[in-house]
């Protein structure tokens, strides 16, 4: 039981976001948007520069709102998309901060249209 509470505790963070982890540099984590209304899961990596980048794995569709990466503040490398940001990361846990940030603007911005 103790076990068991234990590995809860590990795959529930303080921030209500669940986190898995890969043998690689990668950490999965997945986010409930502060309003609770929709679920985002981000892939966490470590780049050979050290620093880090949230590459998105899911999140809700845009609907009617623009989906270009300047609207969304998403990139693109090697195909996958991945939270632009104004400096570098230079750790897990910025990169997983600014994860949630999107998220919840990005949520705000499919609600309402408002930019971000």
């Amino acid at each position: 039981m103790v076990g068991l509470l234990i590995f809860l505790a590990r795959l529930l963070a303080p921030d209500g976001s669940r986190e898995e982890r890969t043998e690689s540099m990668a950490q999965t984590i997945y986010y409930r948007t502060r309003d609770g209304q929709a679920d985002y899961r981000f892939s966490i990596e470590r780049q050979s520069d050290g620093t880090y980048q949230s590459f998105i794995l899911s999140q809700p569709n845009y609907g009617s709102r623009a989906t270009g990466a300047h609207d969304t503040h998403r990139l693109t490398a090697s195909g996958r998309r991945y939270v632009c940001w104004n400096r570098p990361l230079q750790n897990a846990e910025e990169a997983k901060s600014v994860a949630a940030l999107w998220a919840d603007a990005t949520q705000e911005y499919i609600r309402t249209g408002r930019r971000f």
